[in-house]
């Protein structure tokens, strides 16, 4: 066996044995992962500043997207509040006929309300 099946052949029991030592002792494991989020803490507690300045400079970014872009923001919000707007004159439209008793005109064919004596679009008595 030459020096690399060597090297391979201690690699695998080493890993063959800390898997058993997982598996079978607990407290090995326990100390394994204690050992694992110490390290993830000590990262994070490292990186705290450069976790700042990404947010700072994210920050800065959307506030240069909003002052370049407010005009164009400001027509697109007021193009959907008027698209809105309409949606909701329709809406409301539909529900007051739905509340109203309705008939249609003798005459003329329009919708009036159902005690209604006049209709209010062509002027005949109904």
């Amino acid at each position: 066996m030459d020096a690399f099946g060597i090297i391979i052949w201690v690699f695998f029991l080493a890993m063959f044995l800390m898997v058993g030592f997982m598996l079978f002792m607990p407290k090995v494991k326990n100390n394994m992962l204690e050992c694992q989020m110490k390290s993830a803490k000590n990262m994070l507690e490292g990186n705290k500043d450069t976790f700042k300045e990404l947010s700072r400079a994210t920050i800065d970014f959307q506030k240069e997207l909003l002052e370049e872009n407010e005009d164009a923001l400001k027509e697109l919000s007021s193009k959907q509040a008027d698209i809105e707007s309409v949606g909701l004159e329709k809406k409301a439209a539909a529900v007051k006929r739905g509340l109203t008793d309705t008939k249609k005109c003798k005459f003329c064919d329009a919708i009036i309300e159902a005690d209604s004596i006049f209709c209010k679009e062509c002027g005949k008595k109904q």
